[in-house]
């Protein structure tokens, strides 16, 4: 939900699916890949490799960044059609003022995210 959705606290930055409280409707097979020690194992290798580069802080911001510059003008454009800035739309937790701000949360998001999953995958 990229710390948007306010149901099921698909707003906050820590915590697996698999233990929260949508576990439930987890494909059946999760749990066993989950508890296999040789994929935790993998799972950390290939998480550190990749916080390294694409994962890394400066290209998370670049990516976002990017596809800020790709909408262009045209997110005014959408806003200017559905002004939907400061409403409140379900399944939205925040209400935010403009795009700006809806970027900044984005990135704030993602950076106690990681920060989180470098807490639980990296030593």
């Amino acid at each position: 939900a990229w710390g948007l959705a306010e149901h099921a606290t698909g707003f906050d930055a820590t915590g697996f699916i698999i233990n929260g409280e949508n576990k439930n409707y987890a494909p059946y097979w999760w749990q066993s890949l989950w508890n296999n020690k040789e994929f935790q194992i993998h799972l950390k290798e290939s998480y550190s490799v990749y916080r390294q580069e694409i994962l890394s802080p400066l290209m998370l911001n670049k990516s976002i960044d990017s596809l800020v510059a790709d909408l262009g003008t045209d997110k005014d454009l959408n806003f200017e059609k559905w002004p939907l800035f400061g409403t409140n739309i379900w399944p939205n937790k925040y209400k935010t003022t403009s795009n700006e701000e809806e970027i900044s949360r984005l990135k704030g998001w993602i950076k106690l995210r990681m920060d989180w999953l470098d807490s639980k995958w990296l030593d």
